[in-house]
This record gives structure tokens, C-alpha cells and sequence, in this order.
């Protein structure tokens, strides 16, 4: 079986050497998000982890976190649609990733995005774009 640790680090490694880890502003992390970051950050979460027997199921979470833009003749913050699309393009690869131990189900893994609901001090806003992949590990020995 493999460990939440484990399953993190091998999605850390495909991320932060892809086109969307060069891309982005910020930092890829295992952990939670840096404290008060108003980057673009990619942050791994392990929401489930079953199954320890031949096949162990994981529900991982891959958040990108997307700063909004000020329209001034609205005077609000609004979602940045073409960095938004710009990365949710860039992260599609994730529902085709294959490793030696795992591969992604991409028919139940899906892909939104969403008002992330903070609001900093300098009044900015932000959007999630929310990668839940469902992942199959296949272990040898149980």
C-alpha cells in the first residue's frame, strides 16, 4: 500500500517539472498553502486514501490558485478568464497521468473552478481551479 506521503511526492515531481510548474508564480507544495500568498500556487491534498488489498483507490485534490484582476470601470475584482483558461488547459495532463504504480481514472476525475471566497488586505479576490483526480494504485503484494 502506498502512502499518502508517497502518492504526494510522485504528483509533486510530475507537477513541478511540467509546463504548469514553469508557468505558474508561485510554488508547488505538498503542505498547505504559504500563509498570505497572493501567488499562483498548486497545492497536493489527499482527501482518501482506501483500499489495502490488491487495489487501493485515492481521491487527491490538485488546487491552482489564481489571482483575480481589477476592472476599474466596475471597480470589482473579476475572475481572470485567460489565465484561468490558460491554466486549466495546462493542467488537463494530470487526468492522463500513468506512473510505474499509478494511473489516473480520468472518466471519474473531474475539473472546475470556483470563487475561492478571501479576500486579502489589499482587497484583492481570487479563483480555484480544482483538479479532483481519482487514482489507482495496482500493489503487488497485500
Amino acid at each position: 500500500m502506498k502512502t499518502d506521503d508517497q502518492i504526494k511526492t510522485a504528483l509533486y515531481h510530475a507537477i513541478k517539472y511540467s509546463p504548469l510548474g514553469d508557468l505558474i508564480s508561485g510554488t508547488v507544495t505538498k503542505r498547505d498553502r504559504p500563509a498570505e500568498s497572493d501567488k499562483e500556487d498548486v497545492c497536493i491534498s489527499i482527501l482518501s486514501n482506501r483500499g489495502g488489498g490488491q487495489i487501493q483507490r485515492v481521491i487527491v485534490n490538485i488546487n491552482i490558485y489564481v489571482r483575480d484582476i481589477y476592472n476599474p470601470l466596475s471597480r470589482q475584482w473579476e475572475a481572470d478568464d485567460r489565465r484561468l483558461s490558460e491554466l486549466c488547459t495546462l493542467s488537463q495532463f494530470l487526468f492522463d497521468l500513468y506512473d510505474q504504480w499509478f494511473h489516473v481514472v480520468g472518466r471519474e476525475s473531474y475539473q472546475q473552478c470556483m470563487e475561492a471566497g478571501v479576500i486579502f488586505p489589499d482587497s484583492h479576490t481570487e479563483h480555484i481551479i480544482i483538479n479532483q483526480l481519482l487514482i489507482e494504485i495496482i500493489n503487488e503484494t497485500y
